[in-house]
């Protein structure tokens, strides 16, 4: 599964201020999924941010190539595992991942 490359806008500044606008509205669908978690406003979120990756990935490939996008993958990704950023196995437990999940949320409704 993956996410398609959109028709972009005219221009490089176009399509920022479009991947703004998506993430705006990503932030507003997760201000009213806090305010009401309910199954629709949780995958509300999902949706917006799918959109703003979609967006984003759109805005790279009017200005790279294929293999600079590769070659820009392989630096960030080395660079996040030096940095300890990258998930380990322990990650992708689904349990332990939707743990961590409520523990943020609940940070995250504390402040």
């Amino acid at each position: 599964m993956k996410l398609e490359v959109c028709k972009p806008e005219k221009t490089f500044e176009a399509q920022l201020d479009h991947c703004g606008k998506e993430f705006e509205e990503l932030i507003q669908a997760l201000a009213i999924y806090r305010n009401e978690p309910t199954q629709k406003h949780r995958a509300e979120v999902l949706f917006e941010a799918l959109d703003c990756i979609t967006c984003l990935w759109t805005f790279i490939f009017m200005i790279f190539s294929r293999a600079e996008i590769d070659a820009g993958i392989n630096v960030v990704n080395c660079k996040n595992y030096v940095r300890g950023y990258l998930m380990t196995p322990d990650d992708y437990d689904i349990g332990a991942a939707s743990e961590r999940t409520s523990n943020i949320l609940e940070g995250a409704e504390a402040r």
